[in-house]
């Protein structure tokens, strides 16, 4: 840490008691409205604001613990990647949301659906175009498990996604992530 920063924030401390533990859909919301680019600007005091906001971010997602760091990192991951960066786009990590019992019985319907759409278009390939039979519909649906899971932290999935074999896993995938920090690759 920069001694201009450590400066900084010596005098302006930050407020852990009232923010020490943000909901994910809370931080969520803070990382999306957050300057990421304050480091640009020609404006010394929204420099100095963003480098407190980015500070406090950062001390927040320490403090909530190991999915609002992953969170905060992929996040950050993803405002820092892309053609100005001549990177790859890394993923913008999706919103976090409940997972209702009507949301849980979508998942398996929707992932039943694209398994049949999966089978009839291996059955199909020999006479299908190269960009039908590249599609896979199942893909979607795992990456909104993964990050189902990795949102949850330790928490079971629930029994609709457990007693589906790939759907499991894709949970599981997803709180791997968490454990290790690491990106999602399906």
């Amino acid at each position: 840490m920069s001694a201009v920063l450590q400066a900084i924030l010596r005098l302006q401390p930050l407020n852990t008691s009232s923010e020490a533990v943000a909901s994910l859909a809370a931080f969520y919301a803070k990382l999306k409205s957050h300057d990421w680019y304050f480091g640009w600007s020609e404006d010394s005091s929204v420099y100095r604001a963003g480098e407190i906001a980015d500070a406090r971010l950062q001390k927040l997602a320490k403090d909530s613990g190991p999915v609002h760091q992953w969170l905060w990192g992929e996040y950050n991951k993803h405002m820092f990647s892309g053609s100005s960066w001549n990177t790859p786009q890394h993923p913008k990590p999706p919103q976090p949301m409940a997972l209702s019992l009507t949301e849980t019985i979508n998942l398996r319907f929707d992932m039943a659906k694209a398994e049949l759409t999966l089978m009839a278009l291996r059955a199909i390939k020999p006479f299908a175009p190269s960009s039908v039979s590249k599609l896979d519909p199942v893909w979607p649906i795992m990456q909104k498990v993964l990050y189902l899971g990795a949102y949850a932290g330790q928490a079971k999935p629930p029994a609709l996604i457990a007693s589906h074999l790939k759907l499991a896993g894709a949970w599981e995938q997803g709180q791997q992530l968490v454990a290790d920090q690491s990106h999602p690759t399906i």
